[in-house]
């Protein structure tokens, strides 16, 4: 998932983890790192987007150079008004909604095809080198493993913690513990930053830390189930 304070929020890991009995883990893309992990967005979405683009620019291009030729004709009887008009018209809706399924099609066909000199098209490209590259090197299954653990691990202690300093807190306001809600992450309201920041910086210095965890976890549930 996506780094956004929603998603970061104790309410909704708490959610998460209530709907799915605990069976859910939720992985994080770290922030500003959409261009090493998201294969989606890097070798799919934006070739995608960026071809269907192309497409409607070149398809533009023709269509004002067309009414420009036609407007300094001199036997030409388009006036300004009507060159206006039909320039307004180039963009209207319906014109665009009629246009965009041929333009998509013809980018999903120019990412589908192989490269040259390539057994592989854009798609599969990205694939191995964000994927399937770094989970041939050595010690790939090992540093996943233990970077998952220490994820976990780390959240863990930051749970606990802020658990803890919450508990103080209910005890010398209500002198009693009747009433204090033991299963809720109160590391919004207690942040251990400390905690937290061992890990960052431990993703940070690790080459791919939460990549090496993530695509670890994927290959478990294909290899397990």
């Amino acid at each position: 998932m996506y780094c956004r304070p929603v998603n970061l929020s104790s309410e909704f890991r708490n959610a998460v983890e209530k709907l799915s009995n605990g069976r859910m883990e939720l992985m994080f893309v770290p922030a500003g790192a959409t261009g090493r992990y998201q294969v989606n967005d890097t070798h799919l979405d934006k070739p995608l987007k960026d071809y269907a683009r192309k497409l409607a620019s070149l398809w533009y291009a023709a269509r004002m150079k067309a009414l420009n030729q036609m407007r300094s004709n001199e036997t030409s009887s388009i006036s300004p008004e009507d060159y206006q008009s039909r320039v307004s018209k180039l963009m209207s809706v319906v014109i665009l909604r009629n246009k965009a399924p041929e333009w998509l099609w013809l980018a999903v066909q120019h990412i589908s095809k192989k490269i040259p000199d390539e057994d592989r098209n854009l798609i599969k490209k990205g694939w191995d080198e964000i994927y399937r590259g770094p989970m041939g090197a050595e010690g790939f299954l090992s540093r996943a493993q233990q970077a998952r653990a220490g994820w976990q691990e780390g959240h863990k202690q930051a749970k606990s913690k802020a658990r803890d300093q919450a508990v103080k807190d209910y005890i010398a306001k209500h002198d009693t513990l009747d009433g204090f809600d033991m299963d809720k992450d109160y590391t919004k309201d207690y942040p251990q930053e400390d905690v937290l920041r061992g890990l960052e910086e431990t993703v940070q210095t690790v080459e791919s830390t939460f990549h090496a965890g993530y695509v670890w976890t994927v290959w478990v549930d294909l290899v397990c189930d």
